[in-house]
C-alpha cells in the first residue's frame, strides 16, 4: 500500500497546477478561492481529530500520555505537517500559483523510494 500512496502522491504532485488553471479558466476569484480553502481546512482538522479521539477511544489509549507525547512529536517532528505550514500559507498569497511550489527534490525521493519496491516493479 506504500509504494500505491507513493505512486498516487506523485501523480497528483505532477498535474497540481491543473485543477488551479481550469478554477480560474471558468472564473474563479481570489477571495473565494482563499475562504473554500479555510474552511475545508478548519473543517479537515476537526474531522481528523475527531476521529483520533475516536480511534484512541476504541485502543483504549485516550488517557495514555504516552500516546499524547508520541502524537505531538509527530507533530514537531521533521516530516510532520508542521513543516508544510510555509507552503500552505503560500496559498494564501493573492498571485499564488501551484507551480510556484519546487517540488523536483520530493518527486525525486519517492521516484528513488518507488524504483526500491517490489510492489511498483512489478
Amino acid at each position: 500500500m506504500r509504494a500505491f500512496w507513493r505512486w498516487h502522491a506523485a501523480e497528483e504532485t505532477e498535474h497540481k497546477g491543473v485543477p488551479f488553471d481550469v478554477y480560474r479558466a471558468v472564473g474563479g476569484h481570489y477571495l473565494e478561492r482563499v475562504l473554500v480553502m479555510l474552511i475545508t481546512t478548519l473543517t479537515f482538522q476537526t474531522y481528523a481529530f475527531l476521529h483520533l479521539v475516536g480511534f484512541l477511544w476504541t485502543d483504549k489509549q485516550l488517557s495514555s500520555a504516552r500516546t499524547w507525547r508520541e502524537l505531538v512529536g509527530f507533530i514537531r517532528g521533521p516530516r510532520s505537517s508542521r513543516s508544510l505550514l510555509r507552503d500552505y500559507l503560500a496559498y494564501y498569497r493573492p498571485g499564488f500559483h501551484p507551480w510556484q511550489l519546487d517540488d523536483r527534490a520530493l518527486l525525486a525521493d519517492m521516484q528513488r523510494e518507488l524504483s526500491r519496491s517490489e510492489s511498483y516493479a512489478a
